[in-house]
C-alpha cells in the first residue's frame, strides 16, 4: 500500500479518536450538575460533551461524509495502482477543509471555556465552589489538537499522492 494511502487512513483514525474526547477540560466536571442546581442563575452546563457530541446534527453528517470520502479515496483505485490526481486533490482538499473546520471549532471552544471559567469564578464568589476547585482552569480538550494532527496527516497524504502522481507522469 502506498504511503499516502496509509497516512490518509491513519489521519482519519486519529481524527476520529480526537472527536471522541471531551471538548472542555476542567478538574470540576463531576461537580457541574451540583453547581448548576446550586446556582441556577449562572449558566453552568450539567455535563461537558465530547467533541462529536457537541456538534450540530448537520455538522456531524458533513464530518461523517468527509471522513467516508477520505477512506474511499484512500482505498480507490485498486491498491496495486497509484492514486490518481483527482482523488489525491480531493483528499488534500478534504484534509485542509477538515483542518480549517477543526481550528474554527477550537476557537469556538476557547470562547466556551472562557464562559465556563467565568461561571466557575461566579460560583467561587458566591461561595459554593468546593475548595479543591478554587484554582481550577477551564480549557479546550486535547481532542481538538489530536483532530488537527489527524487532518494534517490527511492533507499531507493528499499532497504526497499529488507529488508522486506528477513524478510518475513526468517519468512516463
Amino acid at each position: 500500500m502506498h504511503i499516502s494511502r496509509i497516512l490518509a487512513l491513519l489521519g482519519v483514525v486519529v481524527a476520529v479518536v480526537g472527536m471522541l474526547l471531551k471538548s472542555l477540560v476542567h478538574e470540576g466536571t463531576e461537580a457541574l450538575a451540583e453547581l448548576s442546581q446550586a446556582l441556577p442563575q449562572i449558566p453552568i452546563p450539567i455535563e461537558i460533551p465530547t467533541i462529536w457530541g457537541g456538534l450540530d446534527t448537520s455538522a456531524q453528517i458533513v464530518v461523517a461524509i468527509v471522513l467516508m470520502v477520505i477512506v474511499v479515496l484512500a482505498l480507490w483505485p485498486p491498491l496495486k495502482q497509484p492514486q490518481n490526481r483527482l482523488s489525491a486533490a480531493i483528499t488534500t482538499l478534504a484534509g485542509v477543509g477538515f483542518l480549517v473546520f477543526a481550528v474554527v471549532k477550537l476557537n469556538e471552544t476557547q470562547d466556551d471555556a472562557s464562559g465556563l471559567q467565568t461561571a466557575f469564578d461566579q460560583a467561587k464568589a458566591a461561595g459554593v465552589l468546593p475548595s479543591a476547585l478554587q484554582d481550577a482552569i477551564v480549557s479546550p480538550g486535547i481532542g481538538f489538537y489530536i483532530i488537527i494532527i489527524g487532518t494534517a496527516l490527511v492533507s499531507l497524504a493528499g499532497l504526497i499522492a499529488l507529488i508522486r502522481g506528477r513524478v510518475d507522469t513526468a517519468e512516463a
